[in-house]
């Protein structure tokens, strides 16, 4: 989007195990790859706490 830089810190946040819309329950952990993954490139930026504070991983 011209003229807003969102950033989305990956490991700070949160999810749990849930069915998608058919039903087929879900890990938190694909639920949480699958919506960095939906908002990545074209929505923010991904990055992690340590890259947001200037920390080396």
């Amino acid at each position: 989007m011209p003229g807003f830089d969102y950033t989305v810190v990956a490991d700070a946040r949160y999810t749990c195990d849930r069915p998608d819309l058919d039903g087929t329950p879900r890990s938190a952990e694909d639920i949480h790859r699958l919506a960095l993954a939906n908002l990545s490139g074209e929505y923010a930026r991904v990055r992690l706490t340590a890259e947001v504070l200037g920390q080396p991983r």
